[in-house]
């Protein structure tokens, strides 16, 4: 990539874009698949400046913004998701009629002056989810930050596994060293030095508020509590950011310990999952402490009466406690005599502390601290 290939501004803060809060449907198990996904589009199976971007909030389960490919340029709203690597959007060569309704964004090579085909196979497998397609290359910018011939895929075909989903792609920012692919446009901006500090950060409304953004290339200090930042070493940089921790407490009891050693517990800070998943024996203790009851053998309840009782999580990382308070973790389901908990079991091996985590947090993802925060909000 040359020094034309790229073209920035200094800072670039990028809105995350909020929708209303959908109405409830009237059957229970309607409104869990909503409320609570594994991931929107979960796990991928295939092994100097600031960049603010708001981001829109959809119902404290999605939080997505706006990309442009092309020229002229063509906008898409994409997840912008630490769980995965790769950038795809829907092609219009797909024949798809979700393209020609408007349903989502789709890509027109045709209709760009800068496109280059580059043909290679593109498929992307997830846990409820696939995209197919090929690699292409054209103009990429994300609010001032342009990148010339950015690789990404075309998808010609798409499976949200019955997911609904406000965004039409999807724009990785896990590690992207094991990517096939290289569609990463952020890493590849780190990589040529057009960031101040190779690292970008999370803020995520809750309740439907405005205000949520990711920053690339550094951090608003203005969101935290102090300047002083508690940083998190990862444990590994194979397309997750993956750190290890001591425990999961209910109030002062601690339900999930690590031990020493190799035997520390793990989990991954990700931007697509909307809420806590963990291991599937892990979880079912987790939520049997709490005195949930599980249902669909899926999801997990408790009660109203008993709701008034939860007691907080603590999630002890390095010595350092991060809590999240009932109101945090449940929510009531309308016209039922029923809380939800936003905590779900998966066969893996990890916890995955997605938004119902992080939105409680200003989260900075560091590059060049091989490492994470989890930083009290101001």
């Amino acid at each position: 990539m040359s020094l034309q290939d790229v073209e920035c501004t200094k800072s670039l803060r990028i809105p995350l874009i909020q929708s209303t809060r959908s109405s409830l449907s009237s059957q229970f198990k309607e409104l869990v698949k909503r409320k609570l996904k594994l991931r929107l589009w979960p796990f991928p199976r295939h092994t100097k400046s600031e960049v603010p971007e708001n981001l829109e909030n959809d119902d404290d389960v999605q939080y997505y913004g706006d990309i442009e490919l092309g020229t002229p340029r063509q906008r898409f709203r994409v997840l912008f998701d630490t769980g995965s690597s790769e950038l795809w959007v829907p092609s219009s060569q797909s024949g798809s009629p979700k393209c020609s309704n408007g349903t989502v964004n789709c890509y027109n090579h045709d209709a760009s002056s800068t496109y280059t085909p580059n043909g290679k196979k593109f498929e992307i497998s997830y846990g409820t989810g696939e995209a197919k397609g090929y690699l292409s290359r054209d103009t990429f910018t994300v609010a001032d930050l342009t990148l010339k011939r950015q690789i990404f895929a075309e998808a010609t075909s798409w499976d949200t596994g019955g997911t609904i989903t406000s965004f039409d792609g999807i724009l990785g920012l896990g590690f992207p060293s094991s990517s096939p692919y290289h569609a990463s446009p952020i890493f590849r901006a780190m990589n040529h030095g057009y960031f101040e500090k190779n690292a970008f950060a999370f803020y995520l409304t809750k309740n439907g508020e405005n205000g949520s953004e990711v920053i690339f290339g550094g951090w608003d200090e203005s969101k935290l509590a102090s300047k002083h930042i508690t940083w998190i070493p990862l444990s590994s940089t194979q397309t997750y950011w993956k750190f290890a921790f001591d425990s999961i407490s209910a109030g002062n009891t601690a339900v999930i310990r690590s031990e020493l050693g190799v035997f520390r517990k793990h989990a991954i800070a990700d931007t697509g999952t909307s809420v806590l998943v963990g291991p599937q024996d892990e979880v079912d203790k987790l939520a049997d402490y709490l005195g949930a009851e599980k249902i669909f053998e899926v999801y997990y309840v408790v009660s109203v009466e008993q709701a008034k009782h939860l007691p907080p999580l603590v999630f002890t990382i390095n010595g350092f406690n991060y809590t999240l308070q009932p109101s945090d973790y449940s929510f009531v389901v309308s016209d039922i005599d029923e809380v939800l908990l936003a905590i779900m079991g998966s066969p893996i091996d990890f916890w995955i502390f997605g938004d119902t985590f992080l939105s409680n947090y200003y989260t900075i993802f560091n590059v060049d601290k091989v490492a994470l925060a989890f930083a009290p909000l101001a």
